[in-house]
């Protein structure tokens, strides 16, 4: 199911699409990034917001390294022209599949087991 997650009203509704199709939910991948490079001070902590049944949960951070995708682009031209893209240039970076077959691993653990964060980046980047 895809939403808008910016939307409230859409993530919502592909939530209930998905407990209507298949009964439940079993796995949420909230694959929506930025990379914007700077401070995070002055972040809202309270726009994080997680409701669950506190059984069998599990939340789970995948941090990617450099991936072949237009996420930094969201940069400004000077910030994208000094660091990202001498970096794509140099570095043989991943591609999506990379990423998720990272998110496959995290999600079919034994359901008493949680990935809580797992790093997948280029092996020029480690």
């Amino acid at each position: 199911m895809e939403a808008d997650i910016t939307d409230r009203t859409q993530a919502e509704a592909a939530v209930q699409r998905a407990v209507e199709r298949f009964g439940r939910l079993d796995i949420l991948v909230n694959n929506a990034g930025l990379m914007l490079l700077g401070a995070v001070v002055g972040a809202d902590a309270e726009e994080w917001e997680l409701e669950g049944t506190q059984r069998h949960i599990r939340v789970g951070v995948l941090e990617p390294g450099g991936v072949a995708t237009e996420l930094g682009s969201h940069n400004q031209p000077t910030i994208r022209k000094k660091m990202i893209d001498p970096f794509y240039e140099q570095t043989e970076v991943l591609v999506p599949e990379d990423i998720a077959d990272g998110v496959a691993y995290m999600v079919t653990r034994p359901r008493h087991t949680a990935i809580g964060e797992l790093w997948i980046m280029p092996t020029a980047q480690a």
